[in-house]
């Protein structure tokens, strides 16, 4: 039986223990070139990645300041494991939102960050 763990995103150097749900979008960014004779192909484009966090947002603060880092608009390095390779790039907080529960206390945040160049593959 295959062993299956959610790896942490690792975010400034520290896992973002909060965290408890990630989305990755990327995108090649390539356009069709299209001429007379039809279809001639599809230029390179820069690949771009962004990273939807879900997260606790626990009224003590958190192991990852999220809060700080969009309201500095600051470029953090951002790690995380898809399809058994680690990768590591510079990323900011383009966007948060924020949702709090009255009635039981809950506060959670979902944070949108957008990389700020390129990806390496570290292993």
């Amino acid at each position: 039986m295959a062993d299956f763990q959610f790896f942490p995103t690792i975010v400034g150097g520290k896992a973002y223990a909060e965290a408890n749900g990630r989305k990755v979008s990327m995108k090649n960014n390539g356009a069709r070139q299209e001429g007379a004779e039809g279809i001639l192909g599809i230029s390179d484009g820069i690949p771009t990645f962004d990273i939807d966090l879900s997260s606790v947002c626990p009224v003590g603060g958190a192991s990852v300041d999220m809060w700080q880092y969009f309201v500095d608009r600051t470029t953090i390095a951002v790690g995380y494991q898809p399809i058994g390779s680690f990768w590591v790039g510079p990323f900011k907080v383009m966007s948060a939102d924020l949702d709090d529960k009255a009635k039981d206390g809950t506060s959670m945040g979902s944070w949108k960050l957008e990389n700020a160049g390129p990806m390496t593959k570290v292993a």
